[in-house]
């Protein structure tokens, strides 16, 4: 009995089994595989180039000045935050490489996601953020803005945005309204979001801690503010008054519905209509490795422990919904009724509140069911990036073609020109590339400012020729994208890839002769004609000598001029009218040589159908300015022509700035 008591004195009473507290990583994990995945799935764009709008960005870096931060009223957007201090920090961090955009565009792309996620994990729960971030990420437009530079101006926007949102979700609306300023110097569309941090409280159901006036007033000082110094609000306000159009923006605009039905697409990863889709290149392994972050980041954010209820204090499931609806209805509404073309990267805006009710919707189903309905929305925004569209979208499939053009083209100039001499005119003749836009990279974007880092290069076609350049280079880029440097005194070329055909070298060739005529020494011009002449065969031979009599009679020399004509073999009247016209189609501003053409080619000046049929010709080119050149000389010669006189009524229904296109000085003539 003694040791039985024992026993029981001694020994130890069960231990109650405690349960263990769950890990916290498998949840940090969770929320963090979002911004992961974002980041991923932009890797493809990281060896994309600038691009388009990025050269007017990085040119006003390359030329900084402080008045670059102030508004600019010939310029429709005000964005100093995004585009002068985001491109400035992309270029010092890179020092000129393309990379350190991208770099930068995919950490703000990070924090913003992540920062979405939090704010759904604040109104709902983990497995509603996650959700909601997966949602976000797995939008095929969202890549882009990784890949394009310029997409910093929507990344800064949209991170900028959530954040004013959070703060206004913790009732402080002076710095959210800040924060929403900074927002709207990023990119306009974030003023969408501030009528909604503006009645944040009402719309969860709460009362504001400060009162109504002290929630509203600092939302209503940041539209005030930004209405009275953005350009665009004058420029949108002269539209209505006026009844014009923009380029732009504008309200009112035709194909609203289109546009609209696009958007709506678009944030379905559904590929809009005429779009060709085809899975891009590489983008197959993209697809399997985001297939196995999504599945894990919804395994984990459906373990029983993140699955528990959400707390009271936090906004019933449909005041959540009416919440992610206002910020996706808004921002599509604003960007349908002011933007003229649709772009699918519009669609980030409004994917914010997307993303949130199917991060809200799906938190509140099956692990299987959100799990599907997340993999098959990332197959779609993957299958989506590989659409093609029209030339002037700035989709991904577009803007890889474009990029690869660009590198090849930037590595024949280099390759030929390693460095440029500061200050150098580089004259330029690009052939067609179609869609590709390099003439207009090279030359309305001087992309060689760029990649030679020296803002003093200026770069111009052929006939721009001009005095006082430290140094001038004539270069052609030909159909393969290679770059021909030409010599037109010497009639030599060199290339840095494919050998050109002679029509190649020599049409630009006769350009720059035409420029040295235009600074007034024709014979000159006539002596390098001559010599370029040597080079060809037949026809082409017999045309360039027509040209240097052209030169030959514009400086008075006749005689010389008539006996070089006398030994050429004499063009059909067809031809010689197709050549004339091409000799007014390249003219050069201000140049009085070309109307001596018409003596060089056998063709009196007073034809009136000559006259006709070059007005006809030069219209079907879409030359229209031209055109109505030669309506004028028709008029002039006969009195009334129905025809010339129609020409003339489609050139006055051209805007100012499209009537200013042609190389032509009417005023010569």
């Amino acid at each position: 009995m003694a040791r039985h008591r024992r026993d029981r004195q001694g020994a130890s009473p069960p231990r109650a089994k405690v349960s263990k507290r769950p890990s916290r990583w498998p949840r940090a994990v969770g929320l963090a595989l979002p911004s992961a995945l974002a980041v991923f799935l932009a890797l493809p764009g990281y060896r994309f180039t600038w691009l388009w709008d990025d050269f007017d960005f990085l040119s006003r870096v390359l030329a900084f000045r402080p008045t670059f931060l102030l508004p600019d009223p010939q310029t429709v957007f005000y964005r100093p935050l995004s585009r002068e201090l985001g491109f400035c920090a992309m270029w010092i961090l890179g020092n000129g490489s393309p990379i350190a955009g991208h770099i930068v565009n995919g950490a703000i792309l990070a924090v913003a996601v992540a920062l979405l996620v939090s704010l759904v994990v604040e109104l709902s729960s983990p497995r509603a953020g996650v959700l909601a971030g997966i949602a976000f990420a797995s939008l095929g437009a969202v890549p882009l803005l990784v890949a394009w530079a310029s997409g910093v101006q929507d990344l800064l926007a949209i991170l900028l945005g959530i954040a004013g949102l959070k703060l206004a979700l913790r009732d402080r609306p002076v710095w959210s309204a800040l924060i929403l300023a900074a927002a709207a110097l990023s990119k306009e569309t974030a003023l969408a979001f501030v009528p909604v941090a503006a009645c944040l409280p009402w719309i969860l159901g709460r009362q504001p801690a400060r009162g109504t006036a002290r929630q509203i007033l600092p939302f209503l000082a940041v539209i005030l503010a930004w209405g009275a110094i953005a350009p665009g609000v004058r420029v949108i306000a002269h539209q209505v008054m006026s009844g014009t159009e923009g380029d732009l923006v504008g309200v009112g605009a035709a194909g609203r519905a289109s546009f609209l039905v696009s958007m709506i697409l678009t944030l379905a990863n559904l590929p809009v209509p005429g779009a060709a889709g085809r899975l891009l290149e590489g983008r197959l392994v993209l697809g399997v490795v985001g297939v196995f972050i999504v599945a894990t980041a919804v395994w984990l954010c459906f373990r029983p422990a993140e699955g528990s209820a959400a707390p009271s204090l936090k906004p019933a499931a449909v005041r959540v919904t009416i919440l992610g609806a206002l910020l996706a209805v808004l921002p599509l509404a604003l960007t349908t009724g002011l933007v003229r073309a649709w772009n699918p990267h519009y669609a980030a805006f409004p994917a914010v509140g997307t993303s949130l009710l199917i991060g809200s919707a799906l938190s509140r189903t099956s692990a299987r069911l959100a799990g599907a309905v997340l993999i098959a929305f990332l197959a779609a925004g993957i299958w989506t990036r590989g659409t093609g569209t029209g030339a002037g979208v700035a989709c991904e499939a577009n803007l890889e073609r474009t990029s690869n053009a660009l590198l090849q083209v930037e590595a024949g100039f280099k390759t030929l020109h390693p460095t440029l001499p500061h200050g150098s005119l580089a004259l330029v003749s690009v052939a067609s590339s179609g869609p590709l836009g390099v003439h207009t990279h090279i030359h309305r974007f001087q992309a060689l400012r760029v990649w030679y880092r020296d803002p003093s290069i200026v770069t111009a076609p052929p006939q721009a020729l001009k005095m006082g350049a430290p140094a001038v280079f004539l270069f052609r880029v030909i159909p393969t994208l290679d770059v021909v440097e030409i010599d037109p005194e010497q009639c030599r070329f060199r290339s840095s890839g494919a050998h050109p055909t002679p029509m190649e070298v020599s049409r630009p060739a006769r350009t720059f002769v035409r420029a040295v005529a235009a600074l007034g020494d024709p014979v000159h011009a006539a002596e390098m004609q001559r010599r370029i002449a040597s080079f060809d065969r037949g026809w082409l031979q017999a045309y360039d000598l027509r040209l240097a009599a052209m030169y030959l009679l514009a400086s008075g020399r006749q005689a010389e001029a008539q006996r070089m004509l006398t030994d050429l073999p004499a063009f059909s009247r067809e031809n010689s009218l197709v050549m004339i016209k091409q000799v007014f189609a390249d003219a050069t501003p201000g140049l009085a040589v070309e109307e001596f053409a018409f003596d060089a080619f056998g063709v009196a000046r007073t034809d009136v159908e000559a006259n006709r049929t070059i007005m006809r010709l030069l219209k079907q080119d879409g030359n229209l300015p031209t055109a109505a050149h030669f309506a004028k000389v028709v008029i002039g010669i006969a009195g009334h022509d129905s025809e010339s006189e129609e020409v003339l009524r489609e050139f006055g229904s051209l805007r100012p700035s499209q009537q200013g296109t042609s190389p032509l000085d009417v005023g010569s003539f």
